[in-house]
């Protein structure tokens, strides 16, 4: 049978998170595609679901308390099911969309009591992995915020202890433009701190000093100790490697 394209589908959501400190922005870009072939004689051929809604039976019990129409017996077995989002089949959360299925297990046949399957699907709560994605994207969003705080707090610590071979990314402003520069600490003495600088100052912002730049003995500056936590803070020094 030839193979048939039939159906394709991309769906894509960027979030913007900004940080504590002010030079860190990041950018999640979730993007999910589904794309579905079928065969000439409209049998399933692949259907690839990389998000979506599914169904899934929560709860399976035995119940004493209907009586079957058909039989008589009062011996049926409740299932419940419940409606969940996923992507990449990981369940995010519960629709809170319920379903009871009962039958007698005696003849087989469907019990019907919608009254008790309205309490049902009201009773039963959704288990926990049904929102095993959004916890981890609460653990995801919680590490990073966690590295970001215990990160600034380290680089207030840098600078009020500078210490030798500590480099300060330095913002500079010359006229209408930003510009970058970096900045290392050569010796600490008197509570002074001697810095010498790169070569080059660089429009785009950069986070590492480029492998064709270097330091330049001959251009030192001298800070008194206390004022590198100010330049800290008023992002004149924009970040602190140690």
């Amino acid at each position: 049978s030839r193979i048939i394209y039939l159906y394709s589908s991309t769906f894509s959501t960027s979030i913007r998170v900004a940080m504590l400190a002010p030079y860190i922005n990041i950018v999640l870009r979730i993007e999910v595609k589904i794309t579905i072939y079928t065969f000439s004689n409209n049998k399933l051929y692949s259907m690839l679901f990389l998000y979506g809604m599914r169904s899934t039976r929560i709860k399976k019990f035995i119940s004493e308390e209907h009586c079957c129409d058909y039989c008589g017996h009062y011996n049926t077995t409740v299932k419940v099911y419940e409606s969940y989002y996923h992507v990449f089949h990981i369940p995010i959360k519960p629709l809170g969309l319920k379903s009871v299925k009962m039958a007698c297990n005696n003849c087989g046949q469907p019990v019907r009591k919608y009254q008790n399957e309205k309490d049902y699907e009201r009773k039963i709560k959704a288990p926990i992995y049904l929102y095993t994605g959004s916890i981890l994207i609460g653990i995801l969003f919680c590490t990073i915020l966690y590295l970001v705080i215990s990160g600034e707090q380290k680089r207030k610590a840098y600078a009020k202890s500078p210490k030798v071979g500590d480099i300060y990314r330095v913002k500079v402003k010359e006229e209408q433009t930003e510009g970058y520069y970096f900045r290392k600490v050569v010796k600490v003495s008197n509570n002074t701190v001697y810095t010498i600088r790169n070569a080059y100052t660089y429009i785009n912002r950069v986070y590492e000093l480029p492998y064709d730049d270097s330091f330049v003995l001959k251009d030192t500056v001298l800070y008194p100790l206390d004022q590198i936590s100010i330049l800290y803070s008023n992002n004149t020094i924009i970040s602190i490697k140690r």
